[in-house]
């Protein structure tokens, strides 16, 4: 049952994902301008590092 939750949950979170507007930041619905500095980030300035020794 709990996979079958998971799944729906994914599925569910990529829909969400597909309809995000490049326009609006989501949470405050404020509108990015075209010098935003947030629009130069890329995939590596979000990097978290791994978790050493585990829980």
């Amino acid at each position: 049952m709990k996979t079958i939750a998971r799944i729906i949950g994914v599925i569910f979170a990529m829909a969400l994902a597909g309809c995000e507007d490049t326009d609006r930041y989501p949470l405050t619905d404020a509108e990015c301008g075209p010098d935003d500095p947030v629009l130069q980030m890329g995939s590596g300035d979000c990097y978290v590092p791994p978790m050493i020794g585990g829980i």
